[in-house]
């Protein structure tokens, strides 16, 4: 990965977690999660599997911060690291 490609990515992470409405999911996020990859179909978020039920319950409002980033057909998938 280019520094280019992280620099992109770090924007994109930081540009949904702006999106979030919620400040506990946002901060949770912020904390534990890290956007692992992302196209123009799919977005892919990785975290510790210790998060796993807390960030799972958050799903919808995940989603809906990452459908007002990209679009409303965007998958996103999640993923222990």
């Amino acid at each position: 990965m280019t520094n280019i490609d992280k620099s992109e990515k770090e924007e994109k992470w930081e540009l949904i977690l702006s999106k979030v409405e919620l400040t506990s999911v946002k901060m949770l996020l912020s904390q534990q999660a890290e956007l692992a990859s992302f196209n123009s179909n799919k977005v892919e978020i990785a975290f510790s599997s210790t998060w796993f039920n807390m960030i799972e319950m958050r799903r919808l409002i995940i989603e809906n911060a990452v459908k007002k980033v990209f679009s409303e057909q965007t998958i996103v998938e999640f993923h222990m690291r």
